[in-house]
């Protein structure tokens, strides 16, 4: 791999193994994703659940739009002027090299800084790239900024 340019889809998928192990204990979670490439999603509290078929729909456009490999999707409720903003956090590998030492960086014990593409379900039109914090105490994983 060099320093710059594109990815492959293997690198990536190395890639977002790498930082999943960094975000989570759990060999449930680890296996099934390294193995079969199925993402984790954790609820607003931090609990692994089944993947919503319309959110890993969205997954696979946001992959195929944005040249990113998502290993992690985060839901997450804001509320905006007493309106709830239903949002997911899709952790994600860019597709480019010289991005690599931006996709997880830790804050402090348990929290990271990691690189996503946020889905606004509520307003999709406010989606983007950018970074989310994010706290793990190893098996459950949320969103806190």
């Amino acid at each position: 791999m060099s320093d710059y340019g594109k990815l492959s889809d293997q690198e990536m998928r190395e890639e977002a193994v790498k930082c999943l192990c960094l975000l989570s204990r759990d060999n449930d979670v680890l296996f099934a994703f390294a193995r079969q490439g199925e993402v984790p999603y954790f609820d607003e509290k931090g609990l692994k659940q089944d993947l919503p078929e319309e959110i890993a729909s969205e997954i696979k456009n946001v992959e195929k739009e944005k040249g990113v490999k998502i290993y992690v999707a985060l839901k997450t409720v804001f509320i905006k002027e007493s309106d709830p903003m239903e949002t997911y956090a899709f952790l994600c590998i860019s597709d480019y090299a010289e991005d690599l030492p931006y996709n997880i960086r830790s804050i402090s014990p348990g929290v990271y800084a990691v690189e996503s593409y946020v889905f606004n379900k509520t307003i999709p039109g406010w989606s983007e790239l950018g970074t989310v914090i994010v706290q793990s105490d190893g098996f459950r994983l949320v969103r806190i900024r």
